[in-house]
């Protein structure tokens, strides 16, 4: 029953993204995660699900002003921790406005800066 929902779910998610009138500056990611148990002699079905979403909005404002908000967010159902509850967990992983003017740029936020190649 399980597999026929995330092929349930899958099929909705594509039909609705093909429909969706999704603005340039905002992408993302949407992964759903389902562990089923291995032996048979268990009969209480799926021992976890996941839903986690990534997204990166980076708006225009104005000609001089700019943003990027990126977040990070999963939802656990029936989770190995706690039983058949459900948890929310949610991180901002950046988030900032930068004002350009003349070849002089000003950032304020939470800033990630990579330093290096890995």
């Amino acid at each position: 029953m399980s597999r026929f929902l995330f092929h349930f779910f899958v099929f909705i998610f594509r039909l609705a993204s093909s429909y969706a009138e999704i603005p340039e500056w905002v992408s993302g990611l949407v992964t759903l995660d389902q562990y089923e148990p291995i032996n048979s002699s268990r009969s209480d079905g799926t021992m976890q699900s996941a839903l986690t979403v990534l997204s990166d909005v980076r708006p225009k404002i104005s000609e001089k002003i700019s943003g990027k908000f990126s977040f990070k967010g999963t939802a656990f159902r029936r989770s190995l921790e706690n039983g058949r509850t459900a948890t929310l967990k949610g991180d901002v992983k950046e988030v900032w406005l930068q004002y350009d003017h003349s070849g002089l740029g000003l950032q304020l936020g939470q800033i990630l800066t990579v330093w290096g190649k890995s």
